[in-house]
């Protein structure tokens, strides 16, 4: 709607100019058609393009957003040129004081003001040749922080309750790391256990994580029910005979919702989930490559593989395309406007003074 309305307050400033000069309906909308029509279709072209460029989001909700706003633009140019004339024709003409005969009153502030650009045309070109350079290395350096409440206020409701989480009950951040045991081996191998918990041991001390579970965590809490409930019966077997009587038991329970949220019944294929503090994407980012890194390096993929996933792995991943389709998209509009500049004007140096500003 509000650029929509460009067209409109363009046609109606100029038809009451031309009233004000003299003019009568007809003329003054013969004249305003004329003398608009060609820079208002221009703008609502390059407008409409700007919009149309979302659609290289791969986030539908931009996508259709782009698609819609760069329809109704055009559409709100037509009717500005068609409907708006006809309603002006049928309208009485509006009162005017007196017809103007040295133009609008700001004109003299106008010209005040373009006769000072020219007198400081240098000075005016060394600002914005700073600015424009200022604004470019700063651009550089510009990083997207995402965190998972940024659309909300700080005073909504939800994000308190959240804040509340973050502070007392482990963080709301989750995390999800996929295991996948190699060759024959099950998810309640000893190499494999051995393995997951020394994951565990580097995302409790050194990613954050403050709340974990795994299969580890099943067999360990399995293995202290077993003696007693105490503290430090909670740890994996050390030997493989009171391993494989654990496991024998976990058969009847690994079809229970609690035990297959972190294990498939099979033991093909586990899930090691957690949750920590609402760190922003940036840390985020930098944990997780910090992670990928010591799996690579720490892990004995011989035994298990894993793969980082989850839905801040996704919320995160989102904001990083969106940030890469709206470079995309300002590149592909950049390029159009230059080729319709190009193709009205025919001058390169044309092009640069209209790209510039």
């Amino acid at each position: 709607f509000v650029v929509g309305m460009s067209d409109t307050i363009h046609i109606i400033s100029r038809y009451v100019s031309e009233l004000g000069y003299g003019a009568g309906k007809k003329d003054a909308l013969r004249i305003t058609i004329k003398e608009s029509g060609f820079g208002s279709g221009l703008s609502a072209l390059t407008t409409s393009l700007g919009f149309f460029t979302l659609m290289t989001s791969t986030i539908r909700p931009i996508h259709n957003f782009g698609l819609f706003t760069g329809i109704a633009v055009l559409l709100a140019f037509v009717l500005s040129f068609t409907l708006l004339p006809a309603m002006l024709v049928l309208l009485n003409k509006p009162a005017l004081r007196e017809p103007r005969q040295h133009g609008h009153d700001w004109d003299g502030v106008l010209g005040r003001l373009f006769t000072g650009v020219l007198r400081r045309r240098r000075l005016i070109y060394t600002l914005s040749g700073l600015i424009l350079a200022a604004s470019i290395g700063l651009a550089t350096r510009v990083h997207i922080n995402s965190s998972l409440l940024d659309d909300l206020s700080k005073n909504d409701p939800v994000r308190k309750d959240f804040a509340f989480f973050d502070t007392h009950f482990a963080g709301v951040r989750p995390f999800e790391l996929e295991l996948k045991p190699v060759g024959q081996r099950t998810i309640y191998d000893p190499a494999v256990l051995r393995e997951i918990e020394q994951i565990e041991g580097y995302l409790g001390t050194t990613y954050g994580l403050q709340f974990q579970a795994s299969p580890a965590t099943l067999v360990k809490s399995v293995r202290k029910a077993l003696h007693g409930g105490g503290l430090a019966e909670y740890r994996l077997p050390t030997d493989s005979t009171e391993l494989n009587s654990l496991t024998t038991r976990l058969k009847f329970f690994r079809k229970k919702p609690e035990f297959r949220a972190l294990a498939l019944a099979d033991g093909s294929a586990g899930r090691l989930t957690g949750r920590m503090a609402d760190v922003g994407s940036i840390r985020a980012d930098a944990l997780n490559s910090r992670l990928r890194h010591y799996l690579r390096t720490q892990l004995d993929t011989t035994v298990l593989r894993t793969r980082l996933t989850g839905s801040s792995n996704l919320i995160d991943k989102n904001n990083e395309n969106l940030t890469l389709n709206m470079i995309q998209g300002m590149a592909i509009d950049i390029a159009m406007v230059t080729l319709i500049v190009l193709v009205l004007f025919r001058s390169w140096r044309m092009t640069v003074v209209v790209l510039i500003p």
